[in-house]
């Protein structure tokens, strides 16, 4: 297994295997639309990756970067991929490019109130597995509330996540998207 990665911009080839990963893979309250990620590509904001071993297409990743801070907003593999240690390799390759610094992610809360908690349970096992740990913080918007995890021994500083996020998305959006970020309390 050797990965290789290509950034990915409006004309990639793959940029409709991509959009279609990322329909399947995230629920629509997640998913930003393809064009808003290809306007931040173009304004340089964040990176687009395609995720290859040898020349099959695995999955794809989206980083975002502000300051000292990596924030993965989409890790998606592919289904017929899945279940075969690529999700562990892709989080390794990030973490090599971009581990010196914090890298962070957001995950549904694990609650065994909701209907797809052995799912919650499992996506968290699979990070803290991948050496991400609880930072403490709790992202939320509009439509959910998700905890906020972070790499290796790292720890968050909860201003410079809302400032990433703000860079991300804009100040207007981040007011109509509600985001907040808050101590887990």
């Amino acid at each position: 297994m050797s990965l290789q990665q290509k950034n990915i911009n409006k004309n990639s080839s793959d940029l409709k295997r991509i959009e279609s990963l990322l329909k399947n893979s995230f629920p629509e309250v997640e998913r930003f639309p393809m064009d808003l990620i290809l306007y931040k590509l173009e304004k340089g904001i964040g990176n687009l990756l395609a995720i290859y071993d040898d020349d099959h297409f695995i999955g794809f990743t989206y980083l975002i970067q502000y300051n000292n801070l990596t924030y993965v907003q989409y890790l998606a593999v592919d289904n017929k991929q899945q279940s075969m240690g690529y999700g562990s390799k892709i989080l390794q390759f990030i973490n090599e490019k971009y581990g010196m610094n914090p890298i962070i992610l957001n995950i549904e809360i694990v609650d065994s109130t909701f209907e797809n908690y052995s799912q919650r349970k499992k996506r968290k096992d699979f990070y803290k597995k991948n050496e991400f740990n609880e930072s403490g913080l709790i992202f939320k918007d509009r439509w959910g509330t998700y905890e906020v995890m972070v790499n290796n021994e790292f720890t968050i500083n909860k201003t410079d996540f809302i400032n990433l996020m703000k860079y991300f998305v804009g100040t207007s959006l981040f007011l109509y998207l509600e985001i907040s970020i808050t101590d887990n309390e």
